[in-house]
């Protein structure tokens, strides 16, 4: 089985903030660089509509595949205003990934656990998640919940608010630096979680003591923690993407090219497509 290349336009972030890169831009430097298909966030349009009508062109020109969608949201918030922008979030990116051509769209469950215990969290995202079912059926959209700081962060949390809510809508986007967030193991946790994935991010971490002024601490780790150029850091990746083939998953593997502010946007992606190709070759 053969793993395709993608990358977010998270990974231009900075340029699209700040009005250097547009999405059309971002299409054309990914077609340029070889990468197969591209990953779109829900706030990076400028005139959405004007956009999402374009992109197919964008797309074609580029020999691009639309592959996945995403957009913010936190059910652990405690602020009920935040949980009802979380419901408005994900219903108005299911109906646009549904009109881009995506099957896919990336969600989040909470930002932390803060009062919550694993037990009650996933109950609420059982409660949340399911009320947007219906809606990612009538659109042929699956929600990918990523393993992203709070919770879900574990293939074990991840795995039970999918069997607990238990459509073929809600699946796994499996991120592979951020398990090291959670303080767990990134291949170990891949190998738990192969069999729900329905996409993938890769990125790349370094690892310092606790108390550094390097990196960060996050919140469920006891050291501190900092994106870098995929190939550079201590992610395996390689050895995660053997097992994701080798447990039979065949999509794309999509570059989440992070680092420090100063890092050169195009350098850190062409790097990381570099570093991820040399991979896929190897399996």
């Amino acid at each position: 089985m053969t793993l395709k290349t993608c990358i977010t336009n998270y990974s231009f972030a900075r340029s699209l903030r700040g009005g250097q890169m547009d999405v059309e831009g971002f299409c054309d430097f990914c077609g340029k660089a070889g990468f197969e298909g591209v990953d779109l966030i829900s706030y990076f349009w400028k005139d959405k509509d004007a956009e999402m009508d374009a992109l197919p062109a964008w797309l074609e020109r580029n020999d691009l595949a639309l592959v996945g969608y995403g957009t913010r949201s936190n059910f652990l918030s405690h602020e009920p205003e935040q949980i009802e922008e979380s419901f408005e979030n994900i219903r108005t990116a299911i109906v646009d990934a549904n009109r881009i051509g995506s099957k896919m769209c990336r969600v989040f469950g909470g930002s932390g656990l803060d009062g919550w215990t694993t037990g009650s969290a996933v109950l609420q995202m059982v409660e949340c998640f399911g009320k947007l079912m219906p809606l990612a059926e009538e659109n042929d959209v699956i929600l990918t919940v990523e393993n992203h700081g709070g919770f879900p962060a574990t293939a074990e949390e991840v795995i039970a608010c999918i069997e607990e809510i238990g459509s073929p809508y809600f699946a796994s986007l499996l991120d592979t630096g951020n398990f090291l967030g959670a303080g767990v193991d990134p291949l170990e946790e891949t190998k738990k979680l192969v069999p729900y994935v329905k996409h993938v991010h890769v990125k790349d971490m370094l690892k310092f003591p606790a108390g550094s002024e390097q990196g960060h601490k996050p919140q469920r780790a006891d050291y501190n923690i900092q994106a870098t150029t995929v190939g550079t850091g201590i992610v395996p990746n390689g050895e995660i993407f053997k097992v994701l083939a080798q447990g039979g998953y065949d999509g794309y593997v999509s570059l989440e090219a992070e680092g420090p502010e100063t890092d050169d946007e195009a350098e850190r992606a062409l790097a990381g497509l570099k570093h991820m190709q040399a991979c896929i070759a190897a399996i």
